[in-house]
């Protein structure tokens, strides 16, 4: 009787443990972010999503209206966008990318004109380890792409304006984001 008791116990406390490990979901962007991005502790949503050119995907977090701001995510390819794995360069300089390159631009508080607010690129900072994240594009099917980048410090500034110098602010980026 006391085996049978003890048997009982073990396997309520297995079924316990497997039913705690089966209820973490962890996506393929480090967890946190389900359709969209997210810098620091700020999660953006997917509301839009455009290809402006043959070699860039935008993803806005609201549609554009005349009074409101936005935040957007933008993804600059070497030339057309495809899927694959691609290396996030942190070149702010150079205004060429290599075939297996992109370019992350995150500007928050865009408003209607295109001014913004505060705008994120990866930037390796001088003394510190030079980092290569990579983005991944997969089918997500109806020809739409999914992008994943897992968690990766950036820096606050522009990349399209490398003369400014950058404000020195860091996050936590992380993406995980649908077309729509």
């Amino acid at each position: 009787m006391k085996k049978l008791l003890f048997s009982t116990k073990f396997l309520v406390m297995l079924s316990v443990i497997a039913f705690g490990f089966s209820a973490c979901k962890k996506d393929g962007g480090g967890g946190l972010v389900t359709d969209g991005w997210k810098i620091g502790s700020t999660v953006y949503n997917v509301a839009l999503s455009a290809r402006p050119s043959s070699n860039k995907l935008v993803f806005l977090d609201a549609i554009p209206t005349g009074g409101g701001t936005m935040n957007m995510l933008s993804i600059e390819f070497a030339s057309s966008i495809a899927t694959g794995t691609y290396t996030v360069t942190g070149d702010v300089t150079s205004s060429t990318l290599a075939a297996n390159e992109v370019r992350i631009m995150l500007p928050t508080g865009t408003d209607a004109s295109g001014s913004t607010g505060k705008s994120y690129t990866l930037v390796n900072l001088p003394g510190t380890p030079a980092v290569t994240p990579t983005l991944t594009v997969t089918d997500a099917g109806s020809g739409k792409l999914k992008v994943v980048l897992s968690p990766v410090i950036m820096a606050e500034g522009d990349y399209s304006l490398p003369t400014s110098p950058l404000t020195g602010n860091t996050a936590t980026v992380e993406i995980n984001a649908t077309e729509k």
